[in-house]
């Protein structure tokens, strides 16, 4: 094991020589970062669920914040209110039997609650080959966020997760009636900002992030306390050489990104000016699985002529995608277009690749894979993500024990060695 953080610890070492001069006695932080990484982990996971708007949300936040404060990184707490649809009862009969709806896909924000058609039943792993455009699709529990987003760009008018006995209890489709009851309420979340100016006199900054909140049920260990626990751990990383830097790195946790990247989406609208000084926003979002991805494929597309215009649909802006509870889910075909936006230009994907190659860390290059980066892409800022896959999230089986430490730690280099690059390019 000590070898193994040696040679942890003589690769992170290696990735800063050019950006500052080090001392032997910074090692130690290197030996801590898998321990201590791990404990915000434990700690988080401590507070139980803690979905967005949330008591528990709020603890985390806190936590966050006091962490920041701790070592001395300037810390602010910026509020936001958001709009969400509540559902109080949801009436659904499928061929005049009554069945529970577990959730509801379509669009609350239209005020229409009452539908009644033919439907079209999926096959029992949540797929089908027939167009879906404007019907009424039934689906079975659960509906996993890939086939959700499948079905989405299929355009259908709603979509019904019911449970999966009575699924394969249906045999025929006919008739769907579905009435749905609920109204909008106002909820309250934050981001927490933790600021490290750099040498330079000008205002180039990275902003290094990641999301706090879980989904309900789940306390959210992987999803994303993970990636929160390498945010605290990279700002106490760069805390050390705060005089080398060639530019400001902010560090934003976002809350309610479970809702639909509702914090970074506050964020933006809040900082639509100073934004633009923002020369890449790296998230991280699940890093305690065993296969490593970063978005680094799909070069610049859909951006707007001018840096932090928000692309989302006006009545969307500070509205939820998606119920407190996940009850129901957003169907909105104006907004399909800015799921495929993405603003990784050539010299980013480049950097990416040479951080990798250098620490000799397998990874996967991907596109688009939704979370908080995209607000950020869809306003025209550079913006990457580092995420892993194979564990089991949305779910009560989210929890330390799932985490893989060595992710954790390989996650947290790449991260190192990314800044740190793109602060150099950025350096006259």
């Amino acid at each position: 094991m000590k070898q193994i953080l040696l040679f942890t610890s003589f690769f992170l070492m290696h990735s800063v020589i050019s950006f500052c001069q080090t001392n032997t006695d910074k090692t130690e932080f290197f030996v801590d970062f898998k321990k201590e990484s791990f404990e915000h982990i434990m700690n988080i996971s401590g507070f139980g669920v803690h979905t967005a708007g949330s008591p528990q949300e709020k603890q985390v936040a806190d936590y966050i914040f006091n962490e920041l404060s701790n070592m001395d990184v300037e810390t602010s707490v910026e509020s936001f209110e958001f709009e969400s649809f509540d559902i109080t009862k949801t009436n659904l009969r499928i061929n005049n039997q009554q069945i529970e709806a577990l959730q509801v896909c379509f669009n609350p924000y239209l005020e229409k609650f009452q539908f009644q058609d033919n439907f079209i039943l999926l096959n029992p792993d949540n797929t089908t080959t027939s167009n879906i455009e404007d019907k009424i699709v039934v689906a079975s529990f659960p509906l996993d966020n890939s086939k959700y987003f499948r079905l989405f760009f299929g355009r259908p008018k709603l979509i019904l997760v019911i449970p999966s006995q009575d699924f394969h209890n249906i045999s025929q489709s006919r008739e769907v009636v579905c009435n749905i009851k609920g109204e909008i309420k106002k909820h309250k979340s934050q981001n927490i900002v933790g600021f490290i100016p750099g040498k330079q006199k000008h205002n180039n900054e990275i902003i290094i992030s990641a999301h706090y909140d879980s989904y309900p049920g789940s306390i959210g260990a992987d999803d994303n306390a993970s990636g929160v626990a390498v945010l605290i751990e990279l700002a106490k990383y760069f805390k050390q050489f705060q005089d080398s830097l060639n530019t400001n790195l902010r560090f934003v946790a976002f809350g309610c990104e479970e809702k639909g990247l509702v914090g970074s989406r506050a964020y933006l609208n809040l900082h639509k000016e100073d934004i633009r000084n923002c020369k890449l926003l790296f998230n991280m979002d699940q890093l305690g699985g065993e296969r490593i991805f970063i978005e680094t494929t799909g070069g610049v597309q859909g951006i707007p002529k001018e840096q932090g215009i928000n692309q989302f649909p006006q009545y969307l802006r500070n509205r939820s995608l998606e119920g407190i509870e996940s009850n129901w889910r957003l169907l909105a075909p104006e907004a399909l277009p800015i799921f495929a936006i993405s603003n990784r230009p050539e010299w980013l994907a480049s950097i990416i690749k040479e951080s990798t190659n250098e620490l000799l860390i397998p990874v996967t290059y991907t596109g688009n894979t939704g979370s908080d980066q995209m607000t950020f892409a869809q306003a025209g800022i550079v913006a990457s993500a580092i995420g892993t896959s194979g564990n089991e999230v949305h779910s009560p089986k989210d929890i330390p024990s799932q985490v893989h430490k060595q992710s954790i730690v390989d996650c947290g280099r790449i991260a190192i060695k990314i800044i740190i690059k793109t602060s150099e390019k950025y350096k006259n």
